[in-house]
């Protein structure tokens, strides 16, 4: 299971501890909720949210997310009796991603819960990566389709899942350049881009990790880039082959949200699987060394 964190809204303080104590016992993290956590999700970890049922605010809040069929915040809604909980799951879009509990039995039940909300997030991830398969890799087996002229409905298929108004798919060619091969700004496109230290894409190709910006200001070595990025908040993704880094996915201005989160790159990585049959014959032919 990956790292997780817990985020706790219980009215008792000491209970509060009590649940996070075993929280941590079992090796995960434990944090208040907060509005980052809910609405741009944890960039390090998985979540889970354990909300008391009379935190309405916080509820309605984590409802105005799950109710994308894409976003998948699991919170145990914690209850105590005589409870209402069942009127309130019945309005809500996708009600796998609640289980009211118990406040009695929340402290043992923890570990489980947690585990089996990991893997039902990690199945329902398989789901929708299926139902995506088709708008994103067809492009590719229509009569005539060349690399370039299929990548481009593709690539825009994968912005609008994303919800990233712009963005660009680059690869690294047999004399160690990237080339944008394909954008949202069509003028960029097959753009050669050698090594630039200053570059956040060539950043990632050298660490080998996506990189979340919040404000370029804050990354010193981007600053000659200051006029391309000062107002973006963007995700770069590395497109990943048999283990070596061979380009990125440029993702900007997203629709939803103000930044891009954990649940963007997960949902981006998955994507970039379905087109990994297509991104190793493109390497092929660029002689990727």
């Amino acid at each position: 299971m990956n790292r997780l964190c817990i985020h706790l809204a219980l009215r008792d303080h000491a209970f509060e501890q009590k649940v996070s104590a075993a929280a941590q016992a079992a090796g995960h993290h434990t944090r208040p909720v907060h509005l980052d956590a809910v609405i741009n999700n944890c960039r390090v970890y998985d979540t889970l949210f354990v909300v008391e049922e009379d935190y309405h605010a916080i509820l309605d809040l984590i409802e105005f997310h799950n109710s994308c069929l894409f976003n998948f915040l699991p919170t145990i809604v914690v209850t105590t009796p005589p409870s209402v909980i069942d009127a309130r799951l019945s309005t809500v879009r996708f009600p796998y991603k609640y289980l009211p509990l118990e406040r009695t039995l929340l402290p043992s039940l923890l570990p489980r819960v947690a585990r089996l909300f990991d893997r039902l997030r990690r199945a329902r991830s398989q789901e929708d990566l299926l139902r995506l398969h088709g708008a994103v890799v067809a492009p590719f087996s229509a009569p005539g389709a060349t690399f370039g002229g299929a990548l481009d409905p593709a690539l825009r298929a994968m912005l609008d899942l994303l919800f990233a108004q712009k963005g660009s798919l680059m690869l690294v060619n047999r004399w160690g350049n990237l080339i944008v091969e394909a954008a949202t700004n069509r003028a960029i496109a097959g753009i050669e881009v050698p090594y630039d230290h200053a570059s956040p894409a060539w950043s990632v190709m050298e660490s080998g990790e996506p990189l979340f910006c919040e404000d370029i200001l804050n990354y010193p070595r981007f600053k000659k880039k200051l006029d391309a990025y000062a107002k973006d908040y963007f995700l770069i993704v590395p497109i990943k082959l048999y283990g070596k880094t061979v380009g990125v996915l440029n993702l900007s201005d997203k629709t939803v949200a103000l930044l891009f989160d954990r649940a963007d790159l997960l949902r981006a990585q998955g994507l970039l699987r379905l087109l990994e049959p297509v991104l190793a014959a493109r390497c092929g032919l660029l002689a990727v060394r």
